[in-house]
C-alpha cells in the first residue's frame, strides 16, 4: 500500500474504502454461510527461515539454536535469583522456540492444520473488545509470553505493533468492518476489510493469537473477509500488503489464490506500528474474487 498512513489502521496488509451504511448494520449470516467453524492444534507455529532456504542451511541452524538454548541455560542456572537470571532463561526460551520454528517446514504450514476441538465462531467486532484485540494483535505478531507464532515479526522489528487508540480507529471508522473469531467467548484472531476502489478491497490487521495457530482459523477469517468484500461491498479484487522478506507468509497466500504484483511500499518507520531492525518494504498481493 503506497500509503504510509495504512498500517496506522491495521497491519498485515490491506486497503479501504467506503461501506454503506446498509452494510455495516447487515448480520454476518445474511451474507456468509451460518457461522464459520474454524479450527486449530495448539503448538507453537514460526517460521524462522523463508521458503527458499535449504533442508541443509535449516538443519544446520535448527542445531546451532538448540545449542544456543543449552548455553543460556547452563549460564542461568549458575545465577542467583534476579533480573540477569530471568534474562538468560528468556534468551534460552527463545532460542529454542527459534529451534523448534526451524524444525517446521513451510509446507507442513497447510497439512499441519487440524480442527479445533472446540468451535469458532466469527463476528463483528466493536470497540468493546479494543482493548483484548490490541493484545492479540501485539501477540500474533510481537509474541506472547516469550514465544512467536509463525507471524512473529520480533526478529526484525521492536517495538508494539498497534496501540489503543489506532485499534478503537480502526473499529470505528465508518469506512472499514473488522471480524473477530472467538472461542469459548474469547478472541482468538481478527481481520479488517474495506473497500479501497470501485472494484477491490483491502484485508489488513489479519492476526491470530499464538496459541491458536495452525486450526485453520486464519483461513476461516481470510475466507470471511474474502466473502464480505465480494457479497456485501460488490468488489471483485482482494488486495493486501505483506512484508517482502516473509517468503513463507507470502507463500501462505500464494497458495489462497493471491498473486504478486510489482507494487511495493517502504516500511512507515514515523509511525507507531514498530522500529524495523532491518530495511523493510511491503510488496503487493491481489486475488480475483
Amino acid at each position: 500500500m503506497p500509503r504510509a498512513g495504512f498500517l496506522l489502521r491495521g497491519l498485515v496488509v490491506v486497503s479501504h474504502a467506503l461501506i454503506l451504511g446498509a452494510f455495516q448494520r447487515m448480520p454476518t449470516s445474511s451474507f456468509l454461510s451460518p457461522v464459520l467453524r474454524a479450527s486449530s492444534a495448539c503448538s507453537l507455529r514460526r517460521f524462522a527461515m523463508s521458503a527458499s532456504d535449504g533442508e541443509d542451511e535449516r538443519e544446520a541452524k535448527r542445531k546451532k539454536y538448540l545449542s544456543l538454548s543449552k548455553d543460556l541455560l547452563g549460564k542461568a542456572a549458575k545465577l542467583p535469583p534476579g533480573t540477569s537470571k530471568t534474562m538468560f532463561l528468556q534468551k534460552a526460551k527463545n532460542a529454542k522456540a527459534m529451534a523448534d520454528a526451524l524444525g517446521y517446514s513451510t509446507n507442513k504450514a497447510d497439512k499441519d492444520e487440524q480442527p479445533s476441538s472446540q468451535p469458532v465462531e466469527i463476528s463483528h467486532a466493536s470497540s468493546e473488545s479494543a482493548e483484548e484485540l490490541v493484545r492479540l494483535v501485539n501477540w500474533a505478531y510481537r509474541g506472547k509470553d516469550g514465544r512467536e507464532g509463525w507471524t512473529g515479526e520480533m526478529r526484525f522489528i521492536d517495538g508494539i505493533r498497534i496501540d489503543m487508540p489506532a485499534m478503537l480507529q480502526a473499529l470505528e471508522d465508518p469506512k472499514a468492518t473488522v471480524f473477530v473469531a472467538s472461542c469459548q467467548e474469547r478472541p482468538v484472531g481478527c481481520i479488517k476489510v474495506e473497500k479501497v476502489a470501485e472494484d477491490m478491497a483491502e484485508v489488513g490487521m489479519f492476526a491470530v493469537d499464538p496459541d491458536m495457530q495452525s486450526k485453520r482459523i486464519g483461513s476461516s477469517l481470510l475466507q470471511t473477509a474474502e466473502e464480505f468484500a465480494r457479497e456485501a461491498l460488490g468488489a471483485r479484487k482482494a488486495t493486501m500488503f505483506v512484508l517482502e522478506n516473509r517468503g513463507d507468509i507470502l507463500s501462505w497466500y500464494l497458495r489462497r489464490g493471491y498473486k504478486r504484483t510489482e507494487e511495493t511500499a517502504p516500511f512507515p518507520e514515523d509511525q507507531n506500528v514498530g522500529k524495523p531492525k532491518i530495511k523493510l518494504q511491503f510488496v503487493r498481493l491481489e486475488k480475483d474474487l
